[in-house]
């Protein structure tokens, strides 16, 4: 796999307001998991999602924005924890385990 790219995650909201700003860099990646991201995007149609889906505002929960830069591309998703797109769960719940871990 060539594809390199860069992940920027952010969340914020929630119960006690904490905010997550989160850079992934694929050539820090295994390459194991370097191509298990970047399924996830494709698999996603990350690109082609629109850039706004917020929902109904609700008090406590999560707002997800994400960018990815790749080959020329950079394509920006923001969505509320109620309106996330069913493509992009599995690459959401992976950057919110992956922002867990060490900075």
């Amino acid at each position: 796999m060539s594809n390199t790219f860069t992940i920027r995650f952010e969340r914020y909201g929630g119960f006690a307001g904490m905010t997550v700003d989160k850079i992934i860099d694929s050539l820090q990646l295994e390459k194991k998991e370097r191509e298990l991201v970047w399924q996830m995007i494709d698999g996603s149609g990350f690109f082609s999602l629109p850039a706004e889906k917020k929902g109904k505002p609700q008090p406590d929960k999560f707002i997800y924005k994400i960018t990815i830069q790749t080959a020329g591309k950079k394509h920006k998703v923001e969505c509320s924890q109620t309106s996330i797109p069913d493509s992009l769960k599995e690459l959401i719940r992976y950057l919110v385990e992956k922002s867990r871990l060490r900075k």
